[in-house]
């Protein structure tokens, strides 16, 4: 557990979590969030703290930034992999009309993923033809946004480079229907040539080098308990970076910064790549945009789920009154957190674009697991879902109306697998096409139900609705092995119970039910 927090409440959160977890080691990280300081009439504040719970047995991995000791200009990367660049231009002149004659096709064989070929550049009056790009057999610099761009290499330099294997295949991009292409840079080959990189190795197939820095030592250390980092001052990597993703409108009180975040999160689960991360106070969601940035940076599928009210902050809340607005009134809920602040941002930073099409600038401070620079414009390769919590319509409940609202809570349940469908009108049995889960709303169709379950192979929940404990037992023997089985009461109208004692996975190695 990481609990972030001022110097004013921090000894009352200290006691009151000793209180609720004495079972676990407590350490405190002081953060430097604002070198300049904030005022207080005698010391000015530069820090926040941040408060690590730790269960006994977890250890935490050593790295090569304590996130204290000076950094030299840069030579953190000394210590990491050798860094190959995308031959595909970014930035300036990145389009395919700033240099003509750095459009030019780059021929691949699919199969070993190997160049075997460079043509010449294309005359701007002449297009592409890609109507067999789908094959993999050429790539051409196609930008992210689908436009076409330019390579950073004249085609006789590519090809040279190419030959000693200072050029490789990354993956085949289906949406841009081209390869990504990757390159040693002048700087890295001059310091190949210096002997402070070094070639440890070819691919037997490609001819790619694989490099290495000649100091292999990575200086790997425990990261300390103070935190000095320019990433981490909230001006500039918070607010700034929450403007730069929603826009100048932006009306939120002490955002954190994204970089502060992320390295709060990669301290814990750096080693595991498919964590889950509990935001229950999510704020602007900047716990959203650091887990999505931490498994761009390293090809993870860390999953966040963000917990918050829609709370309208109670200067516009006065003046959406004076208005005639009211908690509640749509006008009134669209300049709630949720709504005009957190849901946003994790909406743009993911696509790369604001609701009105407004491409996102900048990049971010890190980069892929090809070591190329992260664009804000490219977003991130997650999923969302948004759901609201609200209140039910008793009536609709007690006639069986309000099924769709359980929906999204079985989906959760069984993994979040495919995307989520809603159910179309009054079926006995409810299966999802691409969800392993189904329900069975009438208990006499139980065996109609049966057979549909056996058509498919990946399901591995079962809802069942009925109210009597007996028959839920007899239909979970029949159904077998392969199937967790959750019993749903029919009378969902006092609260919505999921029975948890009698809901038992089975596999086919006989696991008990204490085991699961």
């Amino acid at each position: 557990m990481i609990v972030t927090i001022d110097e004013h409440e921090f000894h009352h959160l200290a006691v009151l979590l000793d209180s609720i977890f004495p079972e676990c080691s407590r350490q405190m990280v002081t953060i430097v969030i604002n070198q300049k300081g904030v005022a207080q009439g005698r010391l000015a504040r530069v820090e926040e703290y941040a408060l690590f719970l730790f269960m006994p047995e977890v250890q935490l991995r050593k790295h090569h930034d304590d996130l204290l000791s000076p950094q030299e200009k840069r030579n953190e990367k000394r210590f990491q992999t050798p860094r190959w660049e995308w031959l595909l231009r970014g930035g300036n002149n990145s389009r395919r009309q700033d240099r003509e004659k750095l459009f030019y096709p780059i021929y691949v064989d699919p199969k070993t993923k190997k160049i075997t070929g460079v043509g010449e550049y294309l005359p701007l009056s002449e297009m592409p033809d890609l109507t067999e790009a789908h094959k993999g057999t050429v790539a051409w610099p196609i930008r992210r946004n689908g436009s076409l761009g330019n390579w950073q290499l004249q085609p006789s330099t590519m090809w040279g480079l190419a030959e000693k294997g200072f050029v490789k295949l990354g993956g085949f991009d289906k949406k841009r229907r081209t390869w990504t292409v990757m390159y040693l840079n002048s700087g890295t080959r001059a310091r190949i040539d210096r002997g402070e990189i070094l070639v440890t190795g070819r691919d037997q197939t490609t001819g790619a080098v694989s490099v290495e820095y000649a100091n292999p030592e990575a200086r790997q250390r425990n990261i300390k308990t103070v935190w000095h980092r320019g990433s981490h001052d909230s001006g500039i990597y918070g607010s700034s970076v929450l403007r730069s993703v929603i826009g100048d409108g932006t009306n939120f009180p002490f955002p954190k910064s994204l970089y502060a975040v992320r390295d709060s999160l990669a301290a814990v689960v750096r080693d595991n790549p498919t964590a889950v991360i509990l935001d229950f106070f999510a704020g602007s969601a900047t716990t959203y945009h650091a887990t999505a940035l931490l498994n761009a940076e390293d090809g993870g599928q860390r999953r966040a789920i963000l917990v918050t009210n829609n709370e309208v902050a109670e200067k516009a809340a006065k003046k959406l009154a004076r208005e005639g607005l009211h908690p509640g009134d749509e006008g009134f809920e669209r300049h709630g957190i949720c709504n005009a602040v957190a849901w946003p941002r994790c909406k743009f930073a993911t696509q790369g674009q604001r609701a009105d099409g407004t491409i996102l600038q900048g990049s971010y401070l890190a980069t892929d697991t090809e070591g190329s620079e992260l664009l804000m414009e490219e977003g991130f390769r997650e999923n969302m879902e948004c759901f609201r919590l609200d209140f039910m319509d008793p009536a609709q409940v007690e006639r069986g109306d309000a099924f769709e609202g359980i929906l999204p809570i079985l989906w959760l349940m069984a993994g979040c697998i495919g995307a989520r469908e809603d159910r179309r009108g009054a079926s006995p049995y409810y299966i999802p096409k691409h969800s392993p889960f189904a329900v069975l709303l009438r208990e006499t169709r139980f065996h109609e139900f049966r057979e549909k379950l056996a058509e498919r192979d990946d399901i591995t929940h079962v809802f069942i609705v009925t109210d009597s404990a007996e028959n839920f037992m007899m239909m979970r023997r029949e159904l077998g092995q392969d199937y967790r089985c959750v019993q749903l009461y029919k009378s969902y109208l006092e609260n919505f119970r999921i029975n948890t004692a009698d809901a038992t996975l089975v596999s086919k190695g006989g696991q008990s039910d204490d085991e699961a």
